[in-house]
């Protein structure tokens, strides 16, 4: 039988979700972008668009948590949910942002390889929130979002390593390089606090197993 953590006058189970479906729209143009390397200001234009919906949506996860005494879950699981959401978009948005102004084609293979798997892991925490107040068991997501993880490293690692390899650039290159070091960190971080999310996620899911 399952277990009911959002009681029906508390409506977070429904925003966590509309905001996690922000996040994963989002997500999914900034794939798309890289992966087909073009379409670079629409696609641009809707992930802003999808971010300034999930900004309303949290500032109302936020109003909410202020005006009730008592809460389905823990406060701070609550805050932390929305404060790790809202980051997740807003460094999608980041990257978005910078690589449709760079204007960047061909994309890097590692460029494809980690906005595909940020949008794997956030598919999977759209899942597990999914299942908050219906199901007790989110670890074959978490088995997926830390395979996921463990690939981003890898990749990322391996990136930075190759881009600062000592070598004669000109200044056209060394410009490429300065604005890719940004997306990269941007990716990292961003794929840092999906992780993030899922691990509240879990504690969110463990206290009330």
């Amino acid at each position: 039988m399952g277990f009911s953590l959002f009681p029906k006058t508390v409506k977070f189970e429904e925003m966590f979700l509309e905001q996690i479906s922000m996040a994963l729209a989002a997500a999914n143009l900034l794939d798309e972008m890289c992966q087909q390397s073009s379409g670079f200001e629409e696609r641009c234009e809707k992930i802003n668009a999808f971010e300034r919906r999930g900004d309303k949506v949290s500032r109302e996860i936020s109003t909410q948590l202020d005006q009730t005494f008592i809460t389905p879950i823990d406060r701070e699981d609550i805050h932390e949910i929305n404060k790790a959401q809202e980051n997740v978009l807003d460094l999608i948005k980041a990257i978005g942002i910078r690589i449709g102004l760079y204007h960047f084609a061909p994309i890097p293979e590692s460029a494809k390889l980690l906005t595909h798997n940020l949008r794997v892991m956030v598919e999977e925490v759209a899942k597990m929130l999914d299942k908050l107040g219906h199901e007790k068991n989110v670890e074959d997501n978490l088995t997926v979002i830390r395979e996921y993880k463990k690939k981003t490293d890898k990749v990322l690692l391996e990136t930075i390593t190759e881009m600062y390899e000592p070598r004669d650039v000109d200044n056209r290159e060394l410009l490429n390089i300065m604005r890719w070091s940004r997306i990269y960190d941007r990716l990292e971080r961003a794929i840092y606090r999906t992780y993030h999310l899922a691990s509240v996620i879990q504690g969110v899911f463990l206290k009330n197993a």
